[in-house]
């Protein structure tokens, strides 16, 4: 690979800066630049799989919302609520298998994809996941100078996702630590023994 140690300085970077973030949220607009960047390209989204009462009364759905991106995305696109197996996003989260799409005006997913009819091009996708379970979607659209994804890409997107999914779960674990942490600072300063405040 020609570019083997600024894909390891990108993961190395990618979980840094989850963790000097301390917020994920915040995290998460980096995280879409450096995917998009790793693979050259001008568009990136990451969703996250998440519940919606469908009508009053009616159980919970699950499917994928958009919580950051990279490049030029309306903001309507943060309301709308993806169902699994609904479009490209929804087909990766339900199938958990990543998606390779080299000119998307020739795919079955032309009709469901947005932007496909004024920027028809290529556009790989790959689920993030969490404890070998899908807690949401990669989207990379738009390669820069009119390229075409190729399998490599989408490998090397799987790779960060999987990577990204490794550091989200190490800053939750982080923040139930931190949690209790606080909880027997607390517990204690009540005892009267604030002298182990943290």
């Amino acid at each position: 690979m020609a570019y083997d140690t600024d894909f390891i300085v990108r993961l190395i970077g990618a979980s840094e800066l989850i963790e000097r973030r301390g917020n994920l949220e915040d995290a998460l607009g980096g995280l879409a630049e450096m995917a998009a960047k790793l693979l050259s390209a001008s568009m990136c989204s990451i969703m996250l799989l998440g519940d919606e009462e469908v009508a009053d009364g009616m159980p919970y759905e699950p499917g994928l919302r958009v919580y950051a991106h990279y490049g030029a995305l309306p903001q309507e696109a943060y309301a709308q609520f993806t169902r699994l197996n609904e479009g490209i996003s929804g087909h990766v989260a339900a199938t958990a298998e990543p998606l390779l799409i080299e000119n998307i005006a020739r795919s079955p997913f032309m009709s469901v994809a947005r932007h496909a009819h004024d920027r028809p091009g290529s556009l790989v996708s790959t689920p993030i996941f969490l404890n070998d379970k899908v807690i949401g979607v990669f989207n990379v659209s738009s390669p820069l100078d009119e390229r075409v994804f190729i399998r490599r890409d989408l490998d090397l997107l799987s790779i960060f996702a999987l990577f990204v999914g490794k550091s989200i779960h190490v800053a939750q674990l982080q923040n139930v630590l931190r949690s209790r942490l606080m909880q027997v600072a607390l517990a204690l300063e009540e005892k009267g023994e604030g002298r182990y405040r943290l």
